[in-house]
């Protein structure tokens, strides 16, 4: 198996895009798993979108193929939220099953057995990849052993080659804030420091980690469109203006949008309050996507601690009792509950 991961590496040099380079790649783990055809989704939010890319044949062969169907019932949703292998075939009586053969189409006319695999690249998933076997009735999970580096390879490949350009768009959006506002140096990653040990206290999956620290970290890109006016104001702003900077999570979701519908819902709700009384949309209690309710309480944490022209800087201890005091009006009293025990137990560090 060490020769063929060399032949298959040996494979990319020489390959003029990404996409040639996952076809030889995948050709191999057909090869290995003695498959028929592979497919390759994007995951996006809690769902799997089917990709224009599959591979069919020993030989792989790009298939301008793309199932029409979705669905959040499906062997691949299931890997994508829990990053585990999933093998079914026919036999297993399992809904998930019946589900793939609809979101994968014509690609699996014939009744596979189909092996569902989470594409995980640096810690993160990148994708999801179903292998098609018609020759046989069964695989076993450990057959994919010796064929994970080439997986591990095909993940890396994916992850270059159908990156959707959000951490490109948050890694400038924070350049650019903090570059006109001394002030909220730094704030946007806080956020997402404080969302992330708040996400992992209340048991969120690695894709909802994933979804949380990208959406703390645009949350505040609507800003960009604002005049430094209202950037270096060394006063309180006028009931104009804050009209003006309450259409931010509106904007803000806008320009997320075209990128990820998923990423842009929360960042737009992030400023909603658990009683209705937030904008821009008033939802309330649990309308408000729990990963907005999240980053809104970890928002108003940093601000609180953060010195501005306008507002003093409060202490931690003082901060953690204003947060305590508008729960179940601004915040999610059971956010706040864990944002208390995250606090009382040391792992939120300011």
């Amino acid at each position: 198996m060490r020769e063929s991961i060399v032949s298959a590496v040996s494979l990319l040099n020489g390959c003029k895009d990404y996409s040639e380079a996952l076809l030889n790649i995948s050709g191999e783990v057909l090869n290995h798993l003695n498959a028929d055809s592979c497919v390759f989704f994007s995951v996006e939010a809690d769902e799997v979108i089917p990709d224009m890319f599959a591979v069919v044949g020993r030989k792989a062969q790009l298939l301008p193929h793309k199932p029409s169907d979705n669905s959040r019932n499906t062997m691949s949703s299931w890997v994508a939220q829990n990053g585990d292998v999933l093998i079914l075939d026919a036999s297993s009586n399992d809904p998930r099953y019946s589900e793939e053969l609809k979101l994968l189409g014509a690609m699996a006319q014939v009744a596979p057995v189909i092996i569902s695999i989470p594409l995980v690249c640096v810690g993160s998933l990148v994708g999801v990849m179903d292998v098609l076997v018609t020759s046989r009735r069964q695989v076993k999970n450990e057959e994919l052993v010796p064929v994970n580096p080439l997986i591990n390879i095909a993940a890396l490949i994916y992850s270059r080659r159908y990156s959707n350009g959000l951490t490109k768009l948050a890694e400038i959006s924070v350049q650019l804030l903090e570059g006109r506002d001394y002030y909220t140096h730094g704030h946007s990653m806080r956020v997402a420091n404080y969302s992330l040990v708040l996400a992992d206290k209340l048991g969120l999956s690695e894709l909802q980690k994933q979804k949380i620290r990208l959406a703390s970290i645009l949350h505040d890109i609507g800003k960009l469109t604002f005049s430094d006016t209202l950037f270096k104001a060394d006063r309180a702003l006028t009931k104009l203006e804050l009209k003006i900077i309450e259409m931010h999570p509106i904007i803000g979701a806008n320009i997320i949008s075209e990128i990820n519908k998923s990423i842009a819902t929360i960042v737009r709700s992030h400023h909603e309050h658990y009683d209705g009384s937030g904008y821009p949309d008033g939802l309330k209690g649990k309308d408000i996507p729990l990963l907005s309710m999240v980053i809104a309480i970890s928002d108003a944490f940093d601000a609180m601690l953060t010195e501005r022209p306008y507002q003093h800087a409060t202490d931690v201890k003082t901060a953690i009792e204003e947060i305590k005091q508008k729960s179940g009006s601004q915040f999610d009293p059971d956010i706040v509950n864990i944002m208390m025990e995250c606090y009382n137990s040391g792992k939120l560090q300011c």
